[in-house]
């Protein structure tokens, strides 16, 4: 009883929605990740202002089925609780969405690399604004994991992100993080590493490695790396 089709058209930098947004940067590789629930999109652009990094929000305008450009508008440009390339490096190197939840990884996220992840809630139909609801961070971070570099968000009270220098099992072998809650309340209930990884695996390494359901995860790690096996891991959660 239906026909569906794909309809192709970019999503273009606008800042319609956002009152006093500059111009954008060449290089802040806007679009590094991606990702979609309900009539949101969410985009990383983790290059903006020397690497500091911004996520930009687009919502369906209720307008139909929104298979053209016009049919989307840019609501929020999203950044750290504190924008400076010094804490917030690469924020929007990875992105989710569920609900009115978004979370967004920024792997270079201190001084030393640490990474760290922030949640936006908005109040449910207005999601027009977006509010900085916390930072979350390794219960035990340590130089150079990269915390943050792969975010998954399955349900609205789960939170996973990939730390691929993690030294978990192996050194640089990578780790991956389960949270649980919601608002500006979490815990992290859990760190997963294979036990059958070997030093340089970066479990977790790429925005795109990373995926979670209900009760399952799957984490890949760099094929590029010498030595690697090229395995995708699944755990149950």
């Amino acid at each position: 009883g239906e026909v569906n089709s794909f309809v192709g058209y970019p999503l273009d930098m606008t800042n319609t929605e956002v009152a006093g947004a500059t111009v954008h940067d060449a290089n802040e590789r806007f679009g590094t990740s991606v990702a979609m629930h309900g009539n949101l999109i969410v985009a990383g652009a983790p290059g903006y202002s020397a690497q500091s990094g911004v996520a930009y929000v687009y919502a369906a305008d209720g307008t139909g089925p929104h298979t053209a450009a016009s049919s989307w508008v840019e609501v929020a440009k999203l950044t750290g609780a504190t924008a400076t390339s010094d804490l917030d490096g690469a924020f929007g190197q990875s992105v989710d969405v569920y609900g009115t939840t978004i979370v967004v990884g920024a792997p270079s996220g201190s001084a030393t690399d640490r990474g760290s992840v922030h949640v936006f809630n908005s109040a449910g139909s207005a999601y027009r604004k977006w509010t900085h609801s916390v930072e979350l961070t390794a219960a035990s971070p340590t130089d150079y994991d990269r915390f943050g570099s792969c975010v998954s968000m399955p349900n609205s009270s789960t939170i996973v992100v990939g730390a691929p220098y993690d030294d978990e099992d192996s050194t640089n072998a990578g780790a991956v993080y389960v949270f649980t809650g919601g608002g500006s309340d979490w815990a992290q209930t859990q760190v997963i590493a294979y036990s059958g990884s070997a030093a340089g695996d970066f479990y977790g390494r790429y925005n795109a490695s990373l995926a979670a359901t209900q009760k399952e995860i799957f984490v890949g790690g760099d094929p590029n790396t010498a030595g690697n096996k090229e395995r995708v891991i699944r755990y149950r959660i």
